[in-house]
């Protein structure tokens, strides 16, 4: 049986510096193929902060009053942006309903996307499901019992929108309040 030891006298990271420094064409492919990461870091780290989901969830309204002063069972529909028309479950009947409702949209962020969010608005709107089964009209159709409108503006700026919102009728009068996070 034989051990042996063996150390070297300079690092390996020394000794390929001076490969390199010996080598010029060597560390010139190095350092392009280093700068070539680099970029395809960058890139990939940029495309990152571009893709990015913008979340909608509409958590409850409150003190909703209706035309007919009835307990409505109501859902909310709204539009974002170019994306089809959304609407909640029909909630049982309540003046103050817990809808929860969470609704993900898929963002490419681009300078025409945040000129979009900093100039335009959610519109919620709050329906009536028992008036919609009466008259037999649509989510289009239906008049609403209240709608609010939500600037998206602070969105451009990163910042989160969290708030209650007050709800007006077709006639301008106060028809409850929605809490939403955006």
């Amino acid at each position: 049986t034989i051990h042996v030891q063996m150390k070297l006298a300079v690092p390996v990271t020394e000794l390929f510096q001076l490969y390199l420094k010996e080598n010029p064409s060597e560390k010139a492919r190095m350092d392009k193929l280093r700068l070539v990461d680099r970029e395809l870091a960058e890139e990939a780290a940029e495309q990152a902060r571009q893709e990015n989901n913008l979340e909608i969830v509409v958590v409850r309204c409150e003190d909703l009053r209706t035309r007919t002063g009835d307990s409505p069972s109501e859902y909310v529909g709204y539009k974002l942006l170019g994306y089809q028309s959304v609407a909640s479950d029909i909630m049982e009947r309540s003046n103050s309903p817990t809808f929860d409702h969470v609704q993900v949209f898929p963002m490419h962020i681009s300078p025409k996307v945040l000129g979009s969010l900093r100039r335009e608005s959610l519109e919620l709107l709050i329906f009536d499901g028992n008036e919609e089964n009466r008259s037999g009209s649509s989510f289009d159709s239906a008049p609403p019992i209240g709608r609010a409108v939500i600037p998206l503006g602070r969105l451009s700026d990163g910042d989160q929108i969290v708030g209650a919102y007050d709800l007006k009728s077709p006639q301008g009068d106060f028809a409850g309040r929605v809490h939403v996070s955006l």
